[in-house]
């Protein structure tokens, strides 16, 4: 999921998160993502993800993703 950058820093990300973390967690389904920068993990971490291991995972062309987790 994500916000247009024009959209961003209202609140409109949180609110979507928060719609389908209610939705899983009643049907008791974990969450698994994959964070793309530092900011979206600080982001991630606030609504109760986790970080798994290994966290930081290196693609082809160098980039990082953080892998995390959310249990119900």
């Amino acid at each position: 999921m994500a916000v247009h950058p024009d959209r961003q820093a209202h609140g409109l990300g949180g609110k979507l998160m928060a719609r389908t973390h209610d939705e899983l967690d009643a049907a008791g389904v974990p969450q698994y993502l994959e964070a793309t920068n530092e900011n979206n993990v600080r982001l991630y971490r606030r609504t109760g993800y986790v970080d798994m291991q290994p966290f930081e995972m290196p693609l082809p062309d160098g980039t990082n993703f953080f892998r995390m987790w959310r249990k119900v």
